[in-house]
């Protein structure tokens, strides 16, 4: 299963709002493969917005990144 995957299978998962992922994901989060060739151009965009990030490994892993401070 590639990043990408694993990062949709969260999305899909956090929509259940009484699942264990949808607990510990922030509300509006944005999830992108870890190895994604313009993530760190999706990054920008989606903490431009105010949004976390939680960036998703091949083997599953989860890196929340929190926006930087205005």
């Amino acid at each position: 299963m590639t990043a990408d995957d694993r990062a949709w299978d969260l999305f899909a998962e956090a929509l259940d709002a009484g699942s264990a992922v949808a607990a510990r994901i922030t509300n509006g989060a944005a999830m992108l493969a870890a190895d994604s060739p313009d993530r760190d151009v999706l990054m920008r965009r989606h903490h431009g917005e105010g949004r976390v990030v939680v960036l998703v490994d091949e083997d599953g892993r989860e890196h929340h990144v929190l926006p930087p401070k205005r």
